[in-house]
C-alpha cells in the first residue's frame, strides 16, 4: 500500500499534488514493465525515507527518471512550474535525506544506494554536509536596492529602478516552498525592504495562502518606514525584526547619515519605536554596528539601547572597514567595560540577551544564505550587494531555471569562496584582528 506521502511533500496551495503525479508516473512504469519506485510498506517509519530511500536502493535510476520526466515537460502553467521545481534533483535529495535519517544507525543500505547513484562518497560528502546544515529552509529576497540612509560603513549602491516585481516575488515563494520542510523562513533584505511595503504585504498574503502559519517573515530594517500601523499589521503573523540601531543620537546620526541633509537619523530609527515593538510581541533583535570612530563607546551605546527597553542585541563591528591599532584597542576596552556591566547583579535581572554569545561565529563573518535579487537572479549569498562589481561571481542560478531550493543548499558557495569574494586580502587580515577581539569577549561571556 502506498504511503500517504503528500502530507509531507506536496506543492502548496491549489497545485496538483506531486504525490498524485508521481503515482501516475509510477503506474505508467508498471504498465511498461519497469520497476516501481513509489510502492512502500504501510508501516514505513518515515514518509521521506519510506517513500524515497528504500525505493532508490531497489531502483537507483527511479527517482532520477521521475525528475527527468518532469524537467523535460514544458512549463505551460504555474502548476507545472511548481512540479518541475519540486521534482528537481529529487534523487540526490532522497538519498541525502535517507542518509541523514539513518545517521548513527545501520547506514550500509543508504550508503550503498548513494554510492551506486552518485559515485564515491568523496565526490559528494561536502554537498551532503551542506544539505544537512539547513534546519529550517531560509530564503533571502531583495525587494529593492534603495534606502533612506547613507551609512558610512555601507557599500551597497543605492540604485533606483532595482525593484522586485510581484511576478518575481511569486516565483521566489515557489523556490522557498520547494524545500521539504514543515517550517520556512522568508527574509526581506536590501536596501530598505519596507520601502516596498506593498510587496511585503503581498508576500505575507501569498505565504499564508500557500503555507499558513508555517513561514517566519524576517525583516531587516532601519525603521524609517515603520510605524505603529504597520507594526500592528505585522503582529498578526510570525514576524521577526532585525532592527538597525547603533546607539545614542550622536552615534546614530554620525554613523547612519540620512539621504536628505539635515534629517535626524535617530528620531526616525527604531529608538522611537521601542514601546510599539515591545507591546506588539513581535520577535526582534537590535543590530548594533560598531565603527572605528565610535569603538571606544560601544559599551555606552549598548547601555543606551538597553535603556530604551530593548533586551536582545547583537554587536557587529564594521566589516570591510580598515581599523587602526588605536580603534581596535578602544574596542577591546569598551567590550571589557560592557562585560563588567552585564555581570552586575542589577543588570542580570534585566535578562539581556547578547545574541553573539549564542552564535558560532567566524572572526570575519560571511553569509551563505541563498538570496534572490530584485530581477530573479539567485545568488549564493547577499554579499553581492556589497561588492556589486563581482555580482556575476555570486550568481548560482535564476528563478526561471526552476531548480529546487535544496539543490542550491547542496551546491552553494563555501565560506572560503565568500571570504575571497567579499573582502580584499589586506582588509580581511585587518578585520580578523577585530573579530578576534569580539570572539574573546564572546568566550569570556560564555564562561560567566
Amino acid at each position: 500500500m502506498a504511503h500517504e506521502y503528500h502530507q509531507r511533500w506536496s506543492p502548496q496551495g491549489d497545485a496538483i499534488s506531486l504525490w498524485e503525479k508521481l503515482q501516475e508516473l509510477d503506474r505508467e512504469r508498471i504498465q511498461n514493465g519497469t520497476t516501481t519506485v513509489l510502492q512502500v510498506p504501510e508501516d514505513a517509519a518515515d514518509p521521506w525515507v519510506g517513500a524515497l530511500g528504500p525505493s532508490v536502493a531497489a531502483d537507483p535510476a527511479g527517482m532520477g527518471a521521475v525528475s527527468r520526466v518532469w524537467r523535460e515537460l514544458p512549463a505551460l502553467t504555474p502548476r507545472h512550474e511548481i512540479l518541475q521545481r519540486a521534482s528537481d534533483d529529487i534523487e540526490r535529495r532522497a538519498l541525502f535525506s535517507w542518509l541523514r535519517a539513518v545517521r548513527g544507525q545501520d547506514e550500509r543500505a543508504a550508503m550503498a544506494a548513494a554510492q551506486a547513484s552518485l559515485g564515491p562518497g568523496s565526490d559528494w560528502i561536502l554537498n551532503y554536509r551542506s544539505f544537512g546544515q539547513q534546519r529550517i529552509p531560509r530564503l533571502v529576497v531583495v525587494p529593492t536596492w534603495q534606502c533612506e540612509l547613507r551609512c558610512r560603513y555601507c557599500t551597497i549602491p543605492k540604485q533606483a529602478g532595482r525593484v522586485m516585481s510581484p511576478a518575481v516575488l511569486a516565483k521566489a515563494m515557489d523556490l522557498l516552498l520547494s524545500a521539504d520542510s514543515e517550517r520556512y523562513a522568508l527574509h526581506f533584505f536590501g536596501g530598505e525592504p519596507l520601502l516596498e511595503w506593498s510587496l511585503i504585504e503581498r508576500a505575507i498574503a501569498l505565504g499564508e495562502q500557500r503555507a499558513p502559519g508555517r513561514i517566519q517573515y524576517r525583516i531587516t530594517t532601519n525603521g524609517f518606514a515603520l510605524n505603529r500601523q504597520k507594526i500592528e499589521r505585522l503582529a498578526q503573523y510570525n514576524v521577526h525584526f532585525q532592527l538597525s540601531l547603533d546607539g545614542d543620537a550622536k552615534t546614530q546620526n554620525a554613523a547612519r547619515r540620512t539621504l536628505r541633509k539635515g534629517e535626524d537619523s535617530y528620531e526616525r530609527s527604531p529608538a522611537h519605536l521601542a514601546d510599539a515593538i515591545l507591546e506588539s510581541g513581535i520577535g526582534y533583535e537590535i543590530i548594533q554596528v560598531v565603527h572605528p570612530v565610535n569603538a571606544g563607546i560601544a559599551d555606552e551605546n549598548f547601555r543606551h539601547i538597553v535603556s530604551l527597553g530593548y533586551r536582545r542585541i547583537q554587536i557587529n563591528y564594521a566589516l570591510g572597514t580598515r581599523w587602526d591599532d588605536d580603534a581596535i584597542l578602544r574596542f577591546s576596552d569598551s567590550l571589557h567595560r560592557l562585560g563588567a556591566y552585564l555581570r552586575e547583579p542589577e543588570t542580570q535581572g534585566l535578562k539581556i540577551d547578547v545574541v553573539n554569545t549564542r552564535e558560532t561565529r567566524m572572526r570575519v563573518r560571511t553569509n551563505g544564505e541563498i538570496t534572490v535579487d530584485w530581477d530573479g537572479t539567485v545568488m549564493g549569498s547577499n554579499g553581492f550587494l556589497y561588492v556589486p562589481e563581482k555580482r556575476e561571481e555570486y550568481r548560482i542560478g535564476h528563478l526561471d531555471d526552476l531548480a529546487n531550493l535544496e539543490r542550491y543548499f547542496c551546491d552553494g558557495m563555501s565560506p572560503d569562496d565568500l571570504l575571497e569574494l567579499w573582502y580584499p586580502a589586506d582588509i580581511r587580515a585587518n578585520n580578523e584582528r577585530v573579530g578576534a577581539v569580539l570572539m574573546s569577549f564572546v568566550r569570556w561571556m560564555q564562561g560567566a
